[in-house]
């Protein structure tokens, strides 16, 4: 009995292609067109343990900086956006006299939970 075609199944022909393509533009379009006609349920039925290793399902963590008298200066979910915040008020706190943040204690939290602190020093200038 022939074949009617080159590949039994059009899965066939894209396995195919994918194995015999080594332009990673090309590979990149393939796998943009697979996800375009995929589901977000079809897609979580497939990759459900690939996106639980890669933490897909952990919620979002949630940062803020608060600094003594003035209140809370950063909220987000931006880690870098926050370290930067709190690197900035720490600096402030310990180096820069006449500031408001001058000697004001400096907090990182991460979750409600305290990642890196800065007592207040007490240090004000009259």
């Amino acid at each position: 009995m022939d074949k009617k075609y080159k590949w039994s199944h059009p899965g066939e022909w894209l396995l195919d292609k994918i194995n015999n393509t080594e332009d990673v533009a090309e590979l990149r379009s393939i796998a943009r067109s697979c996800v375009d006609a995929l589901d977000s349920d079809k897609i979580q039925d497939i990759f459900q343990s690939e996106m639980n290793n890669d933490g897909y399902f952990e919620p979002e963590s949630e940062w803020r900086v608060l600094v003594g008298n003035i209140g809370q200066v950063y909220s987000g979910t931006d880690e870098a956006s926050a370290r930067e915040t709190y690197s900035d008020y720490e600096n402030q706190s310990m180096n820069v006299p006449g500031c408001r943040a001058y000697g004001e204690s400096v907090v990182l939290l991460k979750n409600d939970e305290v990642e890196q602190e800065l007592e207040a020093s007490g240090s004000h200038e009259e």
